[in-house]
Protein backbone atom coordinates (compact mmCIF):
# COMPACT_ATOMS: atom_id res chain seq x y z
CA UNK A 1 0.00 0.00 0.00
CA UNK A 2 1.59 2.97 -1.23
CA UNK A 3 0.65 6.50 0.77
CA UNK A 4 -0.71 10.02 -1.11
CA UNK A 5 3.61 11.21 -0.96
CA UNK A 6 4.61 7.84 -2.94
CA UNK A 7 7.20 4.98 -2.21
CA UNK A 8 7.04 4.31 1.78
CA UNK A 9 9.74 4.29 4.11
CA UNK A 10 11.55 2.23 6.93
CA UNK A 11 7.99 -0.26 7.20
CA UNK A 12 10.20 -3.17 7.26
CA UNK A 13 12.80 -6.14 5.59
CA UNK A 14 10.73 -6.37 2.26
CA UNK A 15 12.14 -5.84 -1.68
CA UNK A 16 9.83 -5.54 -4.75
CA UNK A 17 10.02 -8.03 -7.48
CA UNK A 18 10.91 -5.32 -9.53
CA UNK A 19 13.48 -4.17 -7.41
CA UNK A 20 14.46 -8.35 -7.56
CA UNK A 21 15.36 -8.22 -10.80
CA UNK A 22 16.94 -4.36 -10.83
CA UNK A 23 19.32 -5.79 -8.38
CA UNK A 24 21.12 -8.15 -10.89
CA UNK A 25 24.39 -6.46 -11.85
CA UNK A 26 25.41 -8.61 -14.79
CA UNK A 27 27.00 -6.15 -16.98
CA UNK A 28 28.67 -4.68 -14.43
CA UNK A 29 30.74 -7.73 -13.51
CA UNK A 30 34.90 -7.18 -14.24
CA UNK A 31 36.40 -8.47 -17.49
CA UNK A 32 39.14 -10.68 -14.62
CA UNK A 33 35.53 -12.09 -13.35
CA UNK A 34 34.49 -12.68 -17.02
CA UNK A 35 37.00 -14.49 -17.68
CA UNK A 36 37.07 -16.68 -14.59
CA UNK A 37 33.23 -17.47 -15.26
CA UNK A 38 33.24 -18.32 -18.76
CA UNK A 39 36.55 -20.33 -17.25
CA UNK A 40 34.45 -22.15 -15.10
CA UNK A 41 31.02 -22.75 -17.13
CA UNK A 42 33.46 -24.15 -19.87
CA UNK A 43 34.62 -26.72 -17.63
CA UNK A 44 30.65 -27.79 -16.93
CA UNK A 45 29.43 -27.47 -20.23
CA UNK A 46 32.38 -28.53 -22.47
CA UNK A 47 30.36 -30.09 -25.08
CA UNK A 48 28.10 -27.00 -26.36
CA UNK A 49 29.68 -22.89 -26.79
CA UNK A 50 28.36 -20.99 -23.65
CA UNK A 51 25.95 -18.56 -26.18
CA UNK A 52 23.92 -21.72 -27.53
CA UNK A 53 22.73 -23.48 -24.04
CA UNK A 54 19.18 -24.18 -23.94
CA UNK A 55 17.38 -24.06 -20.66
CA UNK A 56 17.80 -27.84 -20.46
CA UNK A 57 21.14 -28.09 -20.91
CA UNK A 58 21.64 -25.23 -18.46
CA UNK A 59 19.92 -27.14 -15.61
CA UNK A 60 21.12 -30.59 -16.34
CA UNK A 61 24.91 -29.09 -16.50
CA UNK A 62 24.22 -27.47 -12.99
CA UNK A 63 22.80 -30.59 -11.34
CA UNK A 64 25.70 -32.79 -12.88
CA UNK A 65 28.27 -29.66 -11.14
CA UNK A 66 26.46 -30.07 -7.77
CA UNK A 67 26.52 -33.76 -7.91
CA UNK A 68 30.09 -33.83 -8.18
CA UNK A 69 30.79 -31.67 -5.21
CA UNK A 70 31.67 -33.73 -1.77
CA UNK A 71 29.54 -33.84 0.78
CA UNK A 72 32.18 -33.51 3.47
CA UNK A 73 32.89 -29.56 2.84
CA UNK A 74 36.43 -30.47 4.26
CA UNK A 75 37.15 -31.77 0.77
CA UNK A 76 35.60 -29.19 -1.16
CA UNK A 77 38.11 -26.72 -2.87
CA UNK A 78 37.67 -24.03 -5.62
CA UNK A 79 39.72 -22.31 -8.92
CA UNK A 80 42.39 -24.47 -8.37
CA UNK A 81 43.65 -24.13 -4.50
CA UNK A 82 45.00 -27.19 -2.63
CA UNK A 83 44.63 -28.22 1.04
CA UNK A 84 47.76 -28.70 3.55
CA UNK A 85 48.17 -31.38 5.65
CA UNK A 86 45.99 -29.55 8.31
CA UNK A 87 43.06 -29.39 5.79
CA UNK A 88 43.38 -25.41 5.24
CA UNK A 89 43.67 -23.22 2.58
CA UNK A 90 46.91 -21.23 2.30
CA UNK A 91 46.39 -17.59 4.13
CA UNK A 92 48.57 -15.78 1.45
CA UNK A 93 46.86 -17.72 -1.62
CA UNK A 94 43.58 -16.60 -0.54
CA UNK A 95 44.50 -12.91 0.70
CA UNK A 96 46.39 -12.58 -2.74
CA UNK A 97 42.43 -13.93 -4.23
CA UNK A 98 40.88 -11.13 -2.47
CA UNK A 99 43.21 -8.62 -3.08
CA UNK A 100 43.28 -8.81 -6.76
CA UNK A 101 39.25 -8.95 -6.03
CA UNK A 102 39.19 -5.38 -4.77
CA UNK A 103 41.18 -4.02 -6.95
CA UNK A 104 39.80 -5.24 -9.83
CA UNK A 105 37.50 -2.54 -11.53
CA UNK A 106 34.13 -3.37 -12.30
CA UNK A 107 32.51 -3.06 -15.80
CA UNK A 108 29.82 -0.87 -17.19
CA UNK A 109 26.09 -0.64 -17.45
CA UNK A 110 25.11 -0.75 -20.71
CA UNK A 111 23.80 -2.80 -23.30
CA UNK A 112 25.65 -5.69 -24.76
CA UNK A 113 28.05 -6.06 -21.47
CA UNK A 114 26.82 -9.61 -20.30
CA UNK A 115 28.86 -12.08 -20.32
CA UNK A 116 28.05 -15.24 -22.67
CA UNK A 117 28.38 -17.91 -19.55
CA UNK A 118 25.30 -15.53 -18.33
CA UNK A 119 23.24 -15.75 -21.08
CA UNK A 120 20.58 -18.49 -19.48
CA UNK A 121 20.62 -16.96 -15.89
CA UNK A 122 19.67 -13.41 -18.32
CA UNK A 123 16.63 -15.46 -19.70
CA UNK A 124 15.55 -16.87 -16.74
CA UNK A 125 15.41 -13.53 -15.65
CA UNK A 126 13.05 -12.26 -18.62
CA UNK A 127 11.05 -15.18 -18.28
CA UNK A 128 10.62 -14.89 -14.59
CA UNK A 129 9.29 -11.11 -14.70
CA UNK A 130 6.49 -12.22 -17.86
CA UNK A 131 5.95 -14.72 -15.30
CA UNK A 132 4.79 -12.35 -12.59
CA UNK A 133 3.68 -9.71 -15.15
CA UNK A 134 5.68 -7.11 -14.14
CA UNK A 135 5.71 -3.60 -14.95
CA UNK A 136 7.17 -2.51 -18.25
CA UNK A 137 10.27 0.34 -18.49
CA UNK A 138 8.02 2.82 -19.18
CA UNK A 139 5.25 1.96 -16.33
CA UNK A 140 8.28 1.92 -13.65
CA UNK A 141 9.58 5.05 -14.89
CA UNK A 142 6.14 6.56 -14.58
CA UNK A 143 5.84 5.22 -11.46
CA UNK A 144 9.05 6.48 -9.99
CA UNK A 145 7.74 10.34 -11.49
CA UNK A 146 10.74 9.42 -14.07
CA UNK A 147 10.22 10.57 -17.78
CA UNK A 148 9.25 7.74 -20.17
CA UNK A 149 11.13 7.00 -23.21
CA UNK A 150 9.31 7.99 -26.36
CA UNK A 151 11.31 6.45 -28.90
CA UNK A 152 13.75 3.72 -29.12
CA UNK A 153 16.55 5.83 -29.72
CA UNK A 154 15.59 7.14 -26.30
CA UNK A 155 16.43 4.44 -24.13
CA UNK A 156 19.40 3.91 -26.50
CA UNK A 157 21.19 6.04 -28.73
CA UNK A 158 23.09 3.63 -30.21
CA UNK A 159 21.68 2.86 -32.95
CA UNK A 160 22.36 -1.14 -33.41
CA UNK A 161 20.53 -1.57 -30.40
CA UNK A 162 17.47 0.87 -30.69
CA UNK A 163 16.99 -0.81 -34.23
CA UNK A 164 17.66 -4.39 -32.53
CA UNK A 165 14.17 -3.01 -29.41
CA UNK A 166 12.58 -1.94 -32.37
CA UNK A 167 12.43 -5.71 -34.27
CA UNK A 168 11.65 -6.59 -31.00
CA UNK A 169 9.12 -4.48 -29.47
CA UNK A 170 6.25 -2.67 -31.54
CA UNK A 171 6.69 0.86 -29.13
CA UNK A 172 9.34 1.56 -26.65
CA UNK A 173 5.82 1.39 -23.86
CA UNK A 174 6.35 -2.37 -24.96
CA UNK A 175 9.92 -2.64 -23.87
CA UNK A 176 10.10 -5.19 -20.95
CA UNK A 177 11.63 -3.78 -18.01
CA UNK A 178 14.39 -6.70 -16.72
CA UNK A 179 15.94 -6.26 -20.55
CA UNK A 180 15.19 -2.72 -20.75
CA UNK A 181 17.26 -1.51 -17.67
CA UNK A 182 20.24 -3.02 -19.27
CA UNK A 183 19.37 -1.96 -22.30
CA UNK A 184 19.46 2.07 -21.51
CA UNK A 185 22.50 4.12 -22.13
CA UNK A 186 24.61 4.57 -19.41
CA UNK A 187 24.41 8.19 -17.64
CA UNK A 188 28.06 9.71 -18.14
CA UNK A 189 30.36 8.95 -15.99
CA UNK A 190 31.55 11.68 -12.90
CA UNK A 191 34.49 10.60 -11.08
CA UNK A 192 35.42 9.10 -8.64
CA UNK A 193 32.48 6.76 -9.61
CA UNK A 194 31.04 4.27 -12.75
CA UNK A 195 28.82 4.53 -15.46
CA UNK A 196 25.26 3.58 -14.86
CA UNK A 197 21.67 3.01 -16.49
CA UNK A 198 19.53 6.15 -15.80
CA UNK A 199 16.79 4.45 -14.35
CA UNK A 200 18.99 2.54 -12.24
CA UNK A 201 20.86 5.49 -11.28
CA UNK A 202 17.28 7.55 -10.56
CA UNK A 203 15.74 5.09 -8.70
CA UNK A 204 18.41 4.42 -6.39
Amino acid sequence: MFDPEGVPRGIGNQVSAEFNLLYRFHSVISQRDEKWTNQFMQKIFPDKPLDQLTPQDFVQGLLRFEQSIPEDPAERTFDGLKRGADGKFDDVELVNIMKESMEDPAGLFNARMVPKALRMIEISGIMTSRKWNLASLNEMRSFFGLKRHNTFEDINPDPQVADLMRKLYDHPDMVEMYPGLFLEDGKPRMDPGKQISSTTVDIC
